[in-house]
């Protein structure tokens, strides 16, 4: 099992602690590019950040049914662009299929919009795309087929005894959300409405842009990580992540690329657009 974490312009890049969170153990770092055709103002410096302290990057579209699937689609890929999102060794994207608090509820009228920005997402260098969805919302489209041929990023914010997440149809899960505050590695799920600081996530499954398909259930990793912190237990993380990274990227990577992951050297500072606040104000399921 890795660990992830997904960020939007709700949180500063600077305010995160990007190297211990790294040395606790979180592998990977998803990232907001777009809100409907805006483009998130932080990202670009999220994703070098991340890549800087050795995580993994993912990213993700939110998608607004009030603008049109193509455009945003549009708008993501020059946010892809900016941020240097979408090397060999990155994680697929991710639509993010919830309610817009400017909208309205998502309902059945709006599945087929979804499904033509699923569509998009699948073309897109030719490796499809995570939905993240919550069951709820998959019911309240009047259960599209669709999102069950994709792999899932599920919400679920269950109580901390729950093992497994509510899911469309009850299809196995590849990312679970499952905990909503302050970043505790291990911490228990739920959601914390005094301190809804970073979205936390459970991975069982990561697909990438080189091809590599991986499953992640190392018979000793929730041993490894529930050692003490010491240099010792930090350096043999790092060893297994380190291997991890260089496994994926040369499944259709140059050995160069691999190095230049772990290494994170030369990244020049990107440019960053939009300051448009979308903040929900229930704190529910806002990814």
């Amino acid at each position: 099992m890795l660990y992830a974490i997904d960020v939007s312009h709700h949180q500063a890049p600077s305010a995160l602690d990007w190297t211990g969170m790294r040395r606790a153990g979180c592998d990977l770092c998803i990232v907001r590019l777009t809100y409907g055709t805006k483009l998130d103002e932080r990202a670009a410096e999220h994703v070098k950040r991340a890549r800087d302290a050795g995580f993994a990057i993912g990213a993700y579209a939110f998608a607004r049914p009030t603008e049109r699937a193509v455009d945003q689609f549009l708008a993501f890929c020059a946010a892809a662009d900016r941020a240097g999102y979408g090397l060999g060794e990155d994680v697929i994207p991710a639509l993010d299929i919830e309610d817009d608090t400017s909208a309205g509820p998502i309902g059945p009228e709006h599945a087929d919009f979804f499904g033509e920005f699923a569509q998009f997402f699948r073309n897109w260098k030719s490796r499809g795309c995570f939905a993240y969805i919550t069951q709820r919302d998959w019911n309240r489209l009047d259960k599209p087929a669709w999102v069950l041929d994709m792999p899932l990023f599920v919400a679920h914010y269950a109580p901390p005894s729950r093992p497994e997440p509510a899911t469309p149809n009850g299809m196995p899960w590849c990312i679970w959300q499952h905990r909503v505050g302050p970043f505790q590695m291990l911490g228990p799920s739920g959601y914390d409405r005094e301190h809804p600081l970073l979205d936390q996530s459970r991975v069982r499954r990561l697909i990438f842009f080189n091809g590599a398909d991986r499953v992640f259930a190392e018979p000793g990793d929730e041993e490894l990580r529930r050692v003490e912190a010491t240099p010792d237990a930090a350096e043999l993380r790092q060893a297994r992540t380190d291997a991890w990274i260089r496994a994926v990227a040369t499944e259709g990577l140059a050995a160069a690329n691999a190095e230049n992951l772990i290494a994170a050297t030369g990244r020049a500072e990107l440019d960053t657009l939009d300051d448009e606040a979308d903040v929900d104000s229930e704190g529910e399921n806002q990814a």
